[in-house]
């Protein structure tokens, strides 16, 4: 396995797609370790124990039962890695399926859509997977074991705490498309919208921007619910992934760039100064306020000045 192995998946990518997707898993798998699964009987209770303490602590601070998707599965590297192509290949291939081009630009776009996985699946340590362009019964939830003591091991924090952070973090996404049944075709519809967009080679800045807003939105709130829910003090967590941020070279920093993880973080961030003020405001029960309606959503302006949106809401 290998660079070769790599290659070779992308060399045999069928040319009549823009992007072969199990092309591009097969050369992100072969150049991914995929990293020990081998869970004892501990862990695996500490998993499902955390996956419940996680849905019934957000349900106890939201007010309402939170259900969990039907599928919940701790994963190894290439598992997770077969499952994003999957999920990519069902949201971009019915526009893609309309472009043509040479074969060498489909050979890059496979490539790309390759290195784009290998990354990741080195570095996803959790996710809520909403099925977009999917049937809800597809929604799940995804732990990359390997990740996790990885990465646990790399900030030298106790990994059940850690365990515990990361599950916290997906089930208040499931919260999320569980307390607006709108959220998940009103994301479909703005994300057809933009690659509609760009497959026509227009750039819509209005589309992308709303786009941005609801995902800030939607990671702002996660993480919010988050720190309101958990009871481990994740403080330290928290102090020791930002250092690590802060302490990444330029050629990591330009990938994270690149693969639009920077910007991710700055919906983090963007999003939970959203949320809190409200909070802090109207309460943590006004905030649930945005997920009533699309049009509760937040305009540019008010996520910039989130006062704005509490006079127009008055939640």
């Amino acid at each position: 396995m290998g660079i070769y192995e790599s290659l070779t998946a992308i060399q045999n990518a069928d040319r009549r797609r823009m992007v072969d997707w199990q092309a591009a898993a097969d050369a992100a798998v072969a150049s991914t370790p995929r990293g020990s699964l081998g869970l004892d009987l501990e862990t695996e209770e500490s998993y499902r124990t955390a996956v419940i303490e996680a849905r019934d602590a957000v349900s106890a601070t939201v007010g309402i039962e939170i259900d969990l998707p039907e599928t919940i599965e701790i994963v190894d590297r290439h598992h997770w890695i077969e499952q994003a192509a999957t999920s990519f290949g069902r949201m971009l291939d019915p526009v893609m399926a309309t472009q043509q081009g040479p074969d060498l630009a489909r050979y890059v776009n496979t490539g790309s859509a390759a290195f784009t996985l290998a990354v990741l699946g080195r570095r996803v340590v959790g996710q809520y997977e909403p099925a977009l362009f999917g049937d809800v019964e597809e929604m799940a939830l995804y732990v990359v074991h390997p990740n996790v003591q990885h990465v646990a091991t790399e900030l030298a924090v106790d990994e059940e705490m850690f365990r515990q952070w990361i599950l916290h973090h997906e089930v208040t996404h499931a919260a999320e498309f569980d307390l607006a049944p709108w959220l998940k075709p009103h994301l479909e519809t703005q994300l057809s919208a933009v690659l509609s967009s760009l497959a026509s080679g227009r750039f819509d800045h209005q589309g992308i921007a709303a786009l941005t807003r609801t995902m800030t939105v939607i990671e702002g709130f996660a993480e919010l619910l988050m720190d309101a829910s958990i009871e481990a003090d994740v403080t330290t967590l928290r102090d020791r992934l930002e250092a690590k941020r802060a302490g990444l070279g330029p050629i990591q920093q330009l990938v994270d760039w690149l693969l639009g993880i920077t910007a991710k973080r700055e919906q983090y961030s963007k999003g939970r100064e959203f949320v809190l003020t409200i909070e802090q405001n109207r309460g943590i029960t006004a905030t649930l306020e945005v997920w009533d309606a699309p049009e509760n959503l937040p305009t540019q302006q008010e996520l910039r000045d989130p006062m704005r949106w509490i006079e127009r809401v008055d939640p």
